[in-house]
């Protein structure tokens, strides 16, 4: 239940309304706070609230309704350099033939020449890392190990020994150091 008293779990038909949720595009805690508007069983508008804008948000409709997002695999047919051409294939067929190229690479390579890349949402990584774990490569990172907050947060351990990341100042801070960092 919403703080308007509204639920976020189905919108009554042919009414309209205004609601409070959180969006989690970037799993960051605290998360972002959202006012959204519905109209007839749907997302009408999007905006952030004003003491946590998050342009991410914006993108939420149209990850949801746009008609050229993808609904199913699609495997390329054709020659590299030519004309792609993507066709509809089963989730078997998909699943089949990503297993097959992983299983040839390793054959020939080893586990080692492919990594394992899990971003954003968060909720896949575990199984995403039991998967690298159980084909035999030792390479698996994320936005957060390869580009973006990892070095922050390991000089943060480093430096404070602890994790002090997101503890911005406020009206009881007397000094605060920025460094390495344009807050601008």
């Amino acid at each position: 239940m919403n703080t308007d008293g509204s639920s976020d779990q189905a919108f009554p038909s042919g009414e309209c309304g205004v609601g409070y949720s959180m969006c989690d595009n970037c799993n960051h805690v605290p998360m972002c706070g959202l006012r959204y508007t519905w109209r007839n069983d749907d997302i009408h508008n999007l905006e952030g609230l004003d003491s946590t804008p998050c342009a991410k948000a914006y993108g939420l409709i149209q990850q949801r309704t746009h008609p050229g997002r993808l609904l199913r695999p699609l495997l390329r047919r054709g020659e590299k350099g030519g004309q792609p051409r993507f066709v509809p294939v089963s989730w078997d067929d998909a699943y089949d033939f990503i297993a097959e190229k992983l299983l040839s690479v390793r054959s020939r390579y080893g586990a080692d020449a492919v990594f394992f890349f899990c971003g954003v949402t968060k909720e896949p990584r575990p199984v995403v890392q039991r998967l690298c774990a159980l084909f035999g490569s030792a390479n698996y990172g994320t936005e957060c190990s390869t580009a973006c907050m990892r070095a922050a947060s390991f000089a943060s351990h480093l430096t404070f020994g602890w994790g002090a990341l997101q503890q911005y100042p406020d009206e009881h801070t007397r000094l605060a150091v920025l460094w390495g960092v344009n807050p601008a």
